[in-house]
């Protein structure tokens, strides 16, 4: 991210429970110390104010927490000390303030209690000369892919000629308020200061409007939300367990969507490698048993449209050597019409067989001979009939499928073999798009469907779909590469636009239904 911002918190005045502190057999104390404000000297708000100390006192004793780094004063025309008296905090400032200027002093988290750790947030406000600015701006700030609403992330407004900081605020539920403004243009940036070092980092969730700027003349509330996202962590991998008797899973920091693998090598030959349904986990195929008790994977990935080689090891049990192939059903336990029975075999499977391999109607106990099988670098696939129906018991006899590290143990399985009619069919109405789009269909909370559409003028029909309440979500896939891209702050680019119908569909078995998503109800 191209330079950085200095900031500093600036916050509505509440408490919040900072950490659980240990059973005492009493009750416990939920609150924070609270100020005694009719005694604070000066009082908030103080006009024609030019003393250069605060003293505050609270209603319980309580410690200071890091006032170097929780106690800010904006603009920042001076630091500020913070002195801990009894039950009082004192606060006071060397340096000269300007003229006829309002100041506001934060204390994020300065001051906590002795026994919960419950801490305190306060904003006090004063003036140098006869008038406080009161103007005030409210926005809201958001996830740029769910929509939902988002707590402590810091909003600072600059000025744009010289980028000193004018003003903060920390959001809460997702809205942030930014008071004692004057009236005029500022840049504004919303960001997560995790590390409280007051600067915007590379891994920190970022957002902006589309302009960077904002114009302040009158309280206001701004309709159209800050759109924050996250960066992708930095892509590391790492043997997650052996799979036998010759496949290695890795796990990955980051979507390897993004960030995926471009080679493999085990023991320094070339091994295949493959990624599960989810696009969560790359499996990596060995050409060769495993003999020694530790393998060494080379992997070459991309970082940030880098190729990086990772060397990644593993260090065997025995039993995980000399272990039998393995045999992993893909589908659930019901398959639509027409659909394929995929097994994961992770290995190179050379050949099957037919004597080893039985499906038998449960039914009637017949044994069905009316279908294909093909095999994959990694898979077995078994090809129905389409005109099977009901349950459908799949055995796997001792030996059925062959690997160069070996033969597959017994696996049985059933399989509900279902009809047309046990299913749903949707048109959806997505013309109101005039660009790519990625549509989502929603159960719960899982994706169920994802459809890549790059022409979405015509009527999009889904069929054989599973029963249910569905709801929608539609990114607007600007640069068409079939993903949700991240904005970036140096050029002011938003990330994609996600639009989310929350109004749920019901999917009936043998009904068909039809929704219109239009991009004017999320705009």
């Amino acid at each position: 991210m191209a330079g950085k911002y200095y900031v500093i918190f600036l916050l509505a005045l509440f408490s919040s429970c900072a950490q659980v502190g240990t059973i005492t057999g009493g009750p416990r104390d939920e609150t924070a110390p609270k100020p005694l404000e009719d005694e604070m000297e000066p009082r908030n708000a103080t006009t024609n104010y030019t003393g250069n100390t605060f003293v505050i006192p609270f209603d319980e004793y309580f410690q200071l927490n890091n006032p170097a780094q929780t106690v800010r004063m904006v603009p920042p025309h001076a630091t500020v000390n913070a002195e801990m008296k009894k039950k009082t905090l004192c606060l006071s400032w060397e340096d000269t303030l300007e003229t006829n200027t309002t100041y506001a002093i934060y204390l994020n988290g300065t001051v906590k209690d002795l026994t919960e750790g419950n801490d305190t947030t306060l904003q006090l406000v004063f003036s140098t000369g006869p008038v406080l600015d009161t103007t005030s701006y409210t926005l809201a700030v958001v996830d740029a892919f769910t929509g939902e609403p988002l707590s402590d992330i810091t909003v600072a407004l600059f000025d744009p000629e010289n980028d000193k900081l004018k003003s903060l605020a920390r959001s809460s539920n997702g809205v942030a308020n930014l008071n004692y403004l004057t009236p005029g243009e500022y840049k504004i940036l919303a960001f997560e200061d995790k590390n409280l070092n007051l600067e915007v980092e590379d891994d920190e969730r970022v957002g902006f409007t589309e302009s960077g700027t904002i114009t302040v003349d009158t309280n206001y509330f701004d309709s159209i939300p800050i759109r924050t996202y996250a960066p992708f962590p930095k892509q590391r991998y790492k043997v997650k367990s052996f799979i036998p008797p010759a496949t290695f899973e890795l796990e990955s920091t980051s979507d390897i969507r993004y960030y995926g693998l471009k080679s493999a090598k085990v023991n320094g030959k070339s091994a295949h490698f493959f990624t599960n349904k989810a696009n969560d986990t790359y499996y990596v195929v060995s050409p060769d048993t495993m003999i020694n008790n530790i393998a060494q994977v080379a992997i070459t990935h991309i970082t940030d449209s880098t190729d990086v080689l990772d060397t990644l090891s593993y260090r065997f049990r025995n039993r995980e050597r000399e272990a039998a192939v393995k045999i992993a059903p893909v589908q659930q336990t019901y398959i639509a019409p027409g659909d394929t029975l995929i097994y994961e075999l992770y290995g190179r499977p050379t050949g099957w067989q037919d004597t080893l391999i039985e499906v038998m109607r449960m039914e009637d106990s017949t044994l069905l001979s009316s279908y294909d099988i093909l095999l994959n670098d990694h898979q077995l696939l078994l090809v129905m009939d389409g005109n099977v129906r009901g349950k459908v018991q799949l055995t796997f006899k001792k030996g059925a499928i062959q690997t160069p590290f070996g033969s597959t143990n017994t696996f049985k399985e059933t399989i509900n073999m279902n009809s047309d009619d046990d299913y749903g069919i949707v048109n959806i109405d997505i013309s109101g798009y005039s660009s790519p789009i990625i549509l989502e269909m929603i159960k719960g909370t899982k994706v169920e469907n994802t459809f890549r559409i790059d022409d979405p003028s015509e009527i999009l029909r889904l069929e054989l779909l599973n029963p249910g309440s569905y709801t929608f979500r539609i990114i607007r896939d600007d640069n068409g590469n079939g993903l949700w891209d991240l904005g970036d702050l140096e050029t002011l680019t938003q990330p994609e636009q996600v639009d989310l119908y929350s109004k749920e569909l019901k999917v009936r078995a043998n009904w068909e239904v039809e929704v219109t998503l239009n991009p004017s109800e999320n705009e």
